[in-house]
């Protein structure tokens, strides 16, 4: 049998006909059958908040005062939650189930109160600046010493956290169009068939040499002239012979064909 070519028209023809006889069949479960499911495999939907475990979540109870925090029981809160008390604003962590009724089972949070600590009752705090107490007078500072901070013609840079002249002088001001011509470049070097080349400026074609490219020997050539023959049945180009063979002998498939693969 002579090989076939099937085009895309064919092809979508193909896929239509096995996905109408290889189509999966569909099906379902009912609760009763399903005895037991693997929870990685939940990739969607929402799960309610009463099926899992009250230890799963740390959770923020709000209650009115201290004697409502010391009536709370373990149908309340658990170990890791955070209880709040409306009337001082203060925050407490449940350290032990077993002490709810007791101040032994709660950590207060320190950073819930910081804020009406006095300035004095503060512990390593900071000197503060200008203050004969806390660390002295503002004149006590290190100047800056200004007298020799450079100045219209020569940079400044800092020393010890104090401006320093530096060393060089700027002659005059330089243009915005200026250029600089102390740095000369000479012209790549070429490469030889024991030595690689070095960089340098590429050097400049000639007038008619608009159509040459640049060789790593450092000239201008023109690309050398390959020509191919069109392939055949008895001789080799583009492609080999034998594929040539092999595309010269093939034919359309047919939608006879194709529904013929499905009929058996």
């Amino acid at each position: 049998m002579a090989e076939k070519a099937v085009s895309v028209e064919k092809l979508t023809r193909f896929k239509t006909k096995a996905d109408t006889r290889y189509a999966y069949k569909s099906h379902s479960h009912g609760n009763s059958e399903i005895t037991g499911i693997d929870a990685s495999k939940i990739t969607s939907g929402t799960i309610s908040i009463d099926r899992l475990p009250a230890g799963a979540l740390e959770r923020l109870v709000t209650v009115a005062d201290d004697a409502s925090r010391l009536k709370l029981t373990t149908a309340n809160v658990q170990l890791g939650d955070t209880v709040q008390v409306t009337s001082t604003g203060k925050m407490y962590f449940v350290i032990d189930e077993s002490k709810l009724n007791a101040e032994a089972g709660y950590k207060e949070y320190t950073a819930g109160t910081a804020t009406s600590v006095p300035w004095s009752g503060v512990t390593n705090k900071p000197n503060r600046a200008g203050s004969s107490t806390d660390g002295g007078s503002a004149n006590s500072a290190v100047k800056l010493d200004t007298s020799s901070a450079g100045s219209a013609t020569q940079p400044v840079y800092f020393s010890g956290g104090k401006p320093v002249a530096g060393t060089y002088t700027l002659g005059k001001s330089v243009p915005s169009d200026a250029k600089f011509t102390d740095t000369t470049y000479s012209n790549m070097s070429a490469a030889t068939a024991t030595a690689a080349g070095k960089s340098g400026l590429v050097p400049a074609p000639a007038a008619g040499k608009q159509s040459q490219y640049l060789r790593g020997d450092g000239t201008w050539a023109t690309p050398t002239n390959t020509t191919y023959s069109a392939a055949t049945t008895s001789a080799a180009g583009l492609m080999s012979a034998a594929d040539k063979t092999k595309l010269n002998n093939l034919t359309w498939a047919t939608d006879a064909e194709i529904d013929a693969i499905f009929a058996a």
